[in-house]
């Protein structure tokens, strides 16, 4: 509740807006930027600072893993099942190798 006990506060707010953005697309790797990038075009009035905070919240919770390409650059995956990685740097586009069906799938 804000402090003028005129509904939530709009912090919590803006973090469920963001997750609104990241889980309804369904499975897929994005970073902060891409994100943020996300909520400002869909008029979320959020920070960088807290894209990366709800980002790491998330993962703390087990909602999201990280996935590190190089050690440059940090993805958030929303399919935190078992599985596998491949980035192709020549089109930044992922491949996920589940291990039950072996059969790629782009996302």
């Amino acid at each position: 509740m804000n402090a003028a006990g005129g509904g939530p506060a709009p912090g919590p707010v803006k973090r469920m807006a963001l997750g609104w953005l990241l889980f309804g697309k369904g499975a897929r790797h994005l970073t902060a930027e891409m994100l943020y990038e996300e909520a400002t075009l869909a008029k979320v009035p959020v920070s960088l600072a807290t894209v990366y905070n709800t980002l790491n919240q998330l993962t703390d919770a087990g909602l999201l893993r990280q996935v590190s390409v190089d050690g440059t650059k940090t993805y958030f995956d929303t399919n935190v099942s078992a599985h596998h990685h491949f980035y192709l740097e020549t089109t930044t586009n992922w491949s996920t190798f589940g291990p039950a069906s072996g059969v790629a799938e782009d996302a």
